[in-house]
């Protein structure tokens, strides 16, 4: 088994990585990861197979954007395929660009090490 683990940033009270040199919370609620760029970035820095009309709904209401499938998505050195992105059409909130959803690592262990700042995942 590998074990790898991310810096989390110490200036936060959740656990936040950097992903593309971004802040990219990682959200245990989330059922989808969300990219805070615009759809022309996004679509610059990433390969995807697809993309069609999506909502999400929360505690902040409705969004309404694009769902996106990537095929490739990496977080350090873990390769993911075939993983779905939202990009909302109206910007959300700036504070991280990326919130990644935990069915983005359903096949790992991963665990939050929050006093000595530290996401460590095993594979």
């Amino acid at each position: 088994m590998n074990e790898i683990s991310f810096e989390l940033d110490e200036t936060k009270d959740r656990p936040v990585i950097k992903v593309m040199s971004l802040d990219a919370l990682i959200d245990t609620g989330a059922e989808i990861s969300v990219c805070n760029l615009s759809p022309a970035v996004f679509e610059l820095i990433t390969e995807y197979k697809e993309k069609t009309p999506y909502t999400i709904k929360g505690f902040g209401g409705e969004c309404s954007g694009t769902k996106y499938i990537l095929r490739n998505f990496s977080v350090g050195e873990l390769k993911f395929q075939d993983v779905p992105f939202f990009i909302p059409d109206e910007p959300m909130d700036d504070k991280y660009k990326f919130i990644l959803a935990a069915p983005l690592f359903l096949q790992v262990y991963y665990a939050f090490d929050m006093p000595n700042h530290k996401m460590i995942i095993r594979y």
